[in-house]
């Protein structure tokens, strides 16, 4: 007999439906089962409601048919009221004694014979199976909340943990084409949509420089000879300037990167790739 056999027998245990030997062995479990105690304590007002419950009615509880008046019974109110009077200790169902016991849901009928033993293994198969529906009700929930929590998890934590490996970097310096105070290295990282250029672009100013600004444009050369400019910036003599560019050529397919003024096809700088 396992723990899950005996974990069974809670209403049964507070109907005294149990032989002697089983008592024995439920209250030895309960005294170390939090959960069956807490599910005895919440059935403990069921016999004295149930001494009260006309076996008509009973049956209306477990949705069959009274033995005695051929009938067949829906669930309805009445299981309501048993479950509100058994759970929640109503005045109305409270006795003086602690137990609860419906001194008016369902008065005694001439009519109707009283609740027997005959009724207790349907009511407590009604009860169980409602208990059951409830857990695998909550298991549901628990389940659904954990999915959500993991989808969070999932979009927050790269932002909240950025990774340790960044992307593969390559660090690339930029020859000069034509004679110029402009000067510049690249960083060219890989990225899921292609590559991202990260410049830093020196600008000396000349003796005698009146401190003019120009415009530059970088373009990117794939190894099919397609040309795509990608940023376009202002700087002046004497500064230096970080532009980003991005590009959806992936960086393996990158030939040459190149810094043009922007106001004619004249390359100032280039870096050949791989």
């Amino acid at each position: 007999m396992t723990d899950d056999d005996i974990a069974a027998w809670d209403a049964a245990y507070v109907l005294g439906a149990l032989a002697p030997a089983e008592r024995r062995a439920f209250e030895e479990h309960l005294s170390r089962c939090l959960p069956c105690a807490a599910a005895v304590a919440e059935l403990a007002g069921m016999p004295g409601l149930l001494a009260r419950l006309p076996r008509e009615q009973a049956f209306e509880l477990v949705g069959t048919t009274h033995p005695a008046l051929g009938r067949s019974f829906v669930s309805g109110a009445a299981a309501s009221a048993l479950a509100s009077a058994a759970r929640e200790g109503d005045p109305a169902a409270s006795g003086d004694d602690g137990r609860a016991v419906a001194r008016d849901a369902w008065p005694a009928s001439a009519d109707v014979p009283p609740v027997g033993a005959d009724v207790f293994p349907s009511l407590l198969r009604a009860a169980r199976r409602r208990r059951v529906r409830a857990r695998l009700l909550l298991g549901v929930i628990a389940t659904a909340a954990a999915a959500a929590l993991a989808g969070v998890l999932v979009v927050a934590l790269p932002f909240l943990f950025p990774s340790s490996s960044p992307s593969p970097e390559r660090r690339v310096a930029m020859e000069k084409v034509v004679p110029s105070t402009l000067s510049a290295d690249l960083v060219l990282t890989r990225e899921p949509w292609g590559t991202r250029i990260d410049s830093r672009c020196r600008y000396a100013r000349p003796p005698g420089g009146d401190g003019r600004t120009w415009t530059y444009s970088m373009v990117v050369t794939d190894r099919a000879g397609r040309e795509t400019p990608v940023s376009t910036w202002t700087a002046r003599q004497g500064t230096t300037a970080t532009p980003t560019a991005t590009t959806s050529v992936p960086l393996a397919e990158i030939a040459s990167i190149d810094i043009r003024a922007a106001d004619g096809p004249i390359v100032l700088l280039r870096s050949t790739i791989g």
